[in-house]
């Protein structure tokens, strides 16, 4: 679900918040921490940093010995 979605939503049930407080709220305070902001782009960045970009199944089928280890 979009945030402005999300804000429209809620704001007809909660006049008395603020939009910024409704976005913290559904959240989890990601938005107002810039610590778990850096935390999560970090993250997502390097997830895939040895990523060769196919499949493990073709991985086992050409043979790599790491694909081996981790077949299913």
């Amino acid at each position: 679900m979009a945030s402005s979605h999300l804000l429209e939503e809620e704001h007809e049930t909660n006049n008395d918040k603020d939009s910024a407080s409704l976005l913290h709220d559904h959240t989890y305070g990601i938005t107002s921490d810039p610590l778990t902001q850096f935390a999560c782009a970090f993250s997502a960045l390097i997830h895939d940093a040895d990523h060769v970009g196919v499949s493990n199944a073709q991985l086992v089928l050409e043979g790599v010995p790491i694909a081996k280890r981790y077949k299913v």
